[in-house]
């Protein structure tokens, strides 16, 4: 892949990985076990935890099939290796212009729903700024089915409250006040849930330890 055409985006959103792409055939199964894909895949992620949270839900979903691979998986492991190497100049800047004291931490939050067409699970995506660099990242399945897609951002947002919190713990420790921490979301109805008590007709199916953000907001630890 050193001389490889890059690419500009780490996931083709035409042609997204599946289970269908697993070999068929004991054949294509041993072709598959002459191809790198653990050791690949394990380069991914520890390059995606360290620097390169853009990568986060490609390597996610990659991920997923390492157990039983097919050409289809490899094509889109290459994909990722392609924006890399189209990509090796980037990294995290810290500062900048904007940057107040009412903003040194900040969080974002979406989910997609029901992508995963297998088990129809959604996935989770987060990312908090530092000064407006980037510190913490992830992607993965949530674990509860969302029945609406204000139901998958409303749980994303649950997963997120417990990052800030840990984050909030760690700069009061080093003598850094953030404040109320700034989380956001684009999900209106998602949104309408955490801040009103009252939307009990549109919340009556979730589960009561998600209301963990809902607290949150109440206490003034996040606003979302």
């Amino acid at each position: 892949m050193v001389e490889c055409n890059p690419v500009d985006i780490p996931a083709d959103p035409n042609n997204p990985v599946k289970a269908e792409m697993s070999p068929k055939t004991e054949q294509e199964r041993r072709n598959m076990q002459k191809t790198p894909v653990r050791e690949a895949i394990g380069s991914l992620m520890y390059l995606m935890a360290m620097t390169r949270g853009d990568i986060a839900y490609a390597v996610n979903q990659v991920a997923a099939f390492v157990s039983d691979p097919g050409q289809g998986h490899w094509n889109a492991i290459k994909t990722i290796l392609a924006y890399l190497s189209g990509t090796a100049h980037h990294g995290i800047c810290f500062g900048g212009k904007g940057i107040s004291d009412k903003s040194i931490l900040v969080g974002f939050t979406d989910a997609d729903f029901a992508a995963d067409i297998v088990k129809r699970k959604s996935t989770t995506g987060m990312v908090f700024l530092f000064f407006g660099g980037a510190v913490s990242w992830g992607s993965k399945r949530q674990r509860s089915t969302a029945l609406s897609t204000a139901g998958s951002d409303f749980y994303a947002a649950l997963e997120d409250s417990r990052d800030a919190i840990w984050f909030k713990a760690l700069l009061d420790e080093l003598g850094i006040d953030v404040g109320t921490i700034t989380m956001y979301c684009d999900n209106a109805s998602a949104r309408s849930i955490i801040k009103d008590p009252e939307n009990h007709r549109r919340i009556k199916h979730i589960a009561i330890h998600y209301f963990f953000v809902r607290d949150q907001q109440e206490l003034g630890t996040i606003i979302i």
